[in-house]
């Protein structure tokens, strides 16, 4: 079990922190509370059940459409990015039953790890995104997947984020969200204005960017997301991250033996 000490605040806004390549590798695939073993099996339940709601949500809207929904998006980066968690911890697991694998792993940044780092910030921040807007500004659908792809998904960030694992949010990432953020947007714009539609064969993706109809209604709601809700998500996941850290620490377990890597 490893536990990672808070860092400075100032220190999140060095130039370095935009890289997604940040300290050692141990922060994506330990944890402060469960033992190796048990982060691997949890990590593993997670994936399982991600995978099959993904399997199950393409089923259900079968078609060349489903990707133009913000929601199956956050979700494709949830089952990604769980994939991921999973395979790191157990990568972490099995080299550190040899001798001094641990710290050489935790010192041997590959690709993986960069693309861990930037699913992290993408999943959660869409995560938190999804939920509260499609449960204000949609009819809700309260069956087993739309529950599962804008409920749980979020309950599934903040299990990571906030109780088994040192996953850390980094202030300057919201940089690759707002890029995404952005592209999304635009993505809607086009799709909309040449003639694209939903499933249903309505002339928009939401009824509530409907850029044809009611562009000026569309932008009021767009662009407050982007600029101003998105960012805000962002900083109070980091302020969450934060938080576990402080607490971690305050009650003792950040050992002699943990991590001493700052985030």
């Amino acid at each position: 079990m490893h536990a990672l000490p808070s860092a400075p605040i100032r220190e999140e806004w060095a130039v370095s922190k935009f890289r997604l390549q940040q300290g050692s590798t141990s922060w994506l695939s330990t944890s402060p509370i469960l033992p190796q073993p048990a982060l691997v099996g949890v990590r593993f339940v997670i994936a399982l059940f991600c995978f099959v709601v993904f399997i199950l949500a393409g089923i259900e809207e079968a078609g060349p459409k489903f990707f133009i929904y913000l929601t199956n998006w956050g979700f494709a980066f949830l089952t990604l990015w769980s994939a991921g968690a999973f395979l790191l911890s157990l990568q972490h697991y099995r080299v550190s039953m040899s001798s001094g694998g641990a710290e050489l792993l935790e010192e041997n940044w590959q690709w993986y790890h960069s693309a861990q780092v930037l699913l992290t910030s993408l999943t959660c921040d869409t995560a938190i995104l999804v939920t509260p807007l499609y449960y204000i500004l949609l009819t809700a659908n309260l069956g087993f997947t739309s529950t599962s792809t804008h409920a749980i998904n979020t309950a599934l960030v903040l299990l990571e984020l906030l109780f088994i694992s040192n996953i850390k949010i980094t202030i300057l990432h919201i940089v690759y969200s707002g890029v995404w953020g952005a592209a999304y947007l635009i993505f809607t714009v086009i799709y909309t204005l040449s003639g694209g539609t939903d499933s249903s064969g309505n002339p928009y993706i939401y009824s509530s960017l409907s850029w044809k109809d009611r562009p000026g209604s569309a932008a009021a709601i767009a662009l407050p997301v982007i600029l101003i809700v998105f960012p805000a998500v962002h900083l109070l996941l980091f302020a969450l991250c934060k938080l576990r850290m402080h607490l971690l620490t305050k009650i003792g377990r950040t050992s002699s033996g943990a991590t001493t890597e700052s985030c």
